[in-house]
């Protein structure tokens, strides 16, 4: 009997080892589909605006956050309650940093993501507590959490892809306006551009995550492919097989339009003609880019 219970006991660790083996695998294999995996980019040669500006705070150097202290305070759970809606508690939320910078640079959540990461996926964004938060900690600009290994800028760019220009919130994860979306997503492109080159877990851009998702924004499309373009001479050898950035393929082997075209697909029955027209024009932004690609729905 004892026996029987080794044995079952020694049949089960072998079978989560060989679970986990099998999870190693796919992710590889996910990854480095079509030989041509995105590279995982923690800095480029693109330096962030914040390490030369003399008029931050003197604590900020070289990219990095400011010390933390007291991070598990009641401040902290103070500054952890007003981020979701920052736009409404932008005054208080900027007296906290004032008196605690280094709340700028404490991750939080089970996902271990910055105050960067939960201002850009809340609904109710200020760009001027982005703004100090981003200067406060530029390296948690080009942080992925512990999950998704997402930036502050997948999570804003997968926000702003629930927006509809009517300015009636008809999605859940609405987080503002498009003109209040694009200076949030300029604000984080013109800070840290090496974020526009900075895969997730599953080998995606924000431009991949922009463009696959339920109403893309023009405006945000634009400015990704403007400035990818721009700092593209910087990174081109990290992508051998690109001649641009709407090349690139995540690690599941697609380009920012075939995801685009594929959501395209899956969506075309709702009747919503502002969502069509955001599709045309955005088609005619990726065939300004890349003519190859069809201005027309086909």
């Amino acid at each position: 009997m004892k026996r029987d219970a080794t044995t079952k006991s020694a049949d089960f660790a072998l079978a989560i080892l060989v679970s986990a083996a099998g999870a190693v695998l796919l992710y590889y294999l996910l990854n480095n589909r079509n030989g041509n995996p995105t590279p995982r980019v923690t800095s480029l040669n693109i330096p962030n605006k914040n390490e030369s500006d003399s008029s931050l705070n003197s604590s900020v150097t070289e990219g990095r956050c400011v010390e933390r202290s007291d991070q598990r305070g009641a401040h902290f759970v103070e500054f952890l309650q007003l981020l979701p809606h920052s736009r409404v508690n932008s005054n208080r939320l900027l007296a906290l940093l004032s008196a605690y910078p280094g709340l700028a640079g404490t991750r939080s959540d089970k996902l271990d993501k910055y105050p960067a990461h939960l201002l850009c996926s809340s609904r109710c964004l200020d760009v001027t507590v982005l703004g100090r938060v981003a200067q406060l900690c530029p390296s948690a600009l080009l942080a992925g959490d512990s999950f998704f290994a997402a930036t502050p800028l997948h999570y804003l760019v997968q926000a702003c892809g629930c927006y509809t220009r009517n300015g009636q919130e008809q999605d859940r994860d609405q987080i503002g306006t498009e003109a209040e979306n694009v200076e949030a997503v300029g604000l984080l492109v013109d800070l840290s551009p090496a974020a526009l080159f900075q895969a997730d877990v599953a080998g995606m851009l924000p431009l991949h995550c922009a463009l696959h998702v339920h109403s893309p924004s023009p405006a945000v499309v634009g400015l990704l492919l403007d400035a990818a373009e721009h700092h593209w001479a910087a990174v081109a050898a990290r992508f051998p097989y690109a001649g641009g950035v709407l090349d690139v393929r995540s690690g599941a082997g697609s380009t920012p339009f075939q995801l685009f075209e594929k959501h395209e697909d899956a969506t075309d029955a709702i009747a919503d003609p502002v969502r069509k027209a955001d599709r045309l024009e955005i088609r005619a932004l990726l065939h300004s880019h890349q003519p190859s690609i069809s201005p027309h729905v086909q």
